[in-house]
């Protein structure tokens, strides 16, 4: 059932992490393969992977992406990070999601939550002006909703993946999210989100880190501020910003 399940990890500065996301999935998605798309300089092994494709040091994540949908020869893509905590709950949550998308011919993608954060809702735009998200109200019974926007963890026809790549102009980071999303929605591609959907990260360790990771990390404005460059917009809302008057 889960053969028909790629797991493609992007990876880089956080080795100790992803040899334990690596060990979680070995042990309880064996049936899945697994493809890491790693760009920096401390691992370079596919002994714990199907596929290990080395890139670049310092690729753009979006890139990374693209290459890592460009190694599946399944029919569904499941995207991680490499902190994720593949246990056997983790396995139920893969096997939901892949029952979802076998029942809803007409859905493109199945998304769920990280750590039990509800991320998930609408983008509405003024043209020029902003792009706003609304965060979705899940109801108390489990369910599915229709989203133009969820977390960075779902499951996806590879198709579509392969349709709607990630935007590789963007980067090194930030950004990359909310402009994929709009992508999907403006090819009208079906979003369906469950908050009963969920995986959990490692606990927080800098042990497993690379020196140089926060540094890294801290770079995400730079991809942002291209994001709003490609889509002429002033201001970017998330879910909890209120709308404010830009003159």
């Amino acid at each position: 059932m889960l053969s028909n399940v790629t797991i493609v990890i992007t990876a880089g500065g956080r080795p100790g992490y992803l040899k334990q996301a690596l060990s979680g999935a070995i042990i309880n998605l064996a049936e899945c393969k697994t493809v890491v798309v790693n760009d920096d300089m401390f691992l370079h092994t596919n002994s714990w992977s199907n596929v290990w494709k080395q890139m670049p040091n310092d690729t753009f994540l979006t890139k990374k992406r693209n290459e890592g949908v460009k190694l599946v020869d399944t029919k569904y893509t499941l995207l991680a990070a490499d902190d994720f905590n593949f246990d056997i709950e983790a396995r139920i949550t893969v096997v939901a999601m892949m029952t979802v998308l076998d029942r809803h011919e007409s859905a493109d993608i199945v998304a769920g939550t990280v750590n039990g954060r509800h991320y998930a809702g609408y983008l509405s735009e003024l043209p020029g002006a902003y792009i706003k998200e609304t965060r979705v109200i899940a109801a108390a019974l489990p369910t599915l909703h229709a989203v133009d926007i969820a977390a960075n963890f779902f499951l996806a026809r590879t198709e579509v993946l392969r349709e709607v790549p990630w935007d590789e102009n963007i980067g090194p980071i930030g950004g990359e999210h909310a402009d994929w999303f709009l992508d999907l929605k403006a090819a009208n591609k079906n979003v369906l989100w469950s908050p009963q959907l969920n995986i959990n990260e490692q606990p927080k360790d800098r042990t497993k880190e690379a020196p140089d990771y926060r540094e890294r990390r801290a770079r995400a404005p730079i991809g942002h501020e291209l994001f709003l460059k490609k889509r002429g917009i002033k201001r970017y809302y998330g879910f909890d910003e209120e709308v404010q008057e830009i003159k």
